[in-house]
């Protein structure tokens, strides 16, 4: 699907709710959040691969599981997303993915989700 730079930051914001906090696991950018900010606010920057910022009006593909997608887990906006695609089942793209890269494969945290230290 497609979505805006702001309805991505709404999105990411999206993760702190009032009776819970759930984290959406990203790729393909890198963000700060900030727990002394209000819910709505807490994400203070977001930044493309490339170290720009991400535009709040530029329009960008987003890929997210069904349940996501569908606004589950009160990610509602993920449901105002555009030129919406159905692909394979995620466990099923991703057993298919790891067929092939080299085996054994590993991983790694690479920071792409940090929180503001004051």
């Amino acid at each position: 699907m497609n979505l805006t730079g702001n309805q991505i930051r709404a999105v990411l914001n999206q993760q702190w709710q009032a009776n819970a906090t759930r984290m959406l696991q990203i790729s393909g950018l890198t963000y700060m959040w900030d727990s002394n900010q209000p819910p709505g606010n807490k994400v203070i920057n977001i930044h493309l691969p490339d170290g720009t910022d991400l535009d709040p009006n530029k329009s960008y593909t987003v890929v997210a599981n069904g349940f996501l997608a569908g606004g589950g887990d009160s990610f509602t906006v993920f449901r105002e997303g555009t030129n919406r695609e159905t692909g394979p089942v995620d466990l099923d793209a991703l057993v298919d993915y790891i067929k092939t890269i080299p085996q054994p494969f590993s991983s790694k945290i690479e920071g792409r989700i940090q929180k503001f230290q004051y």
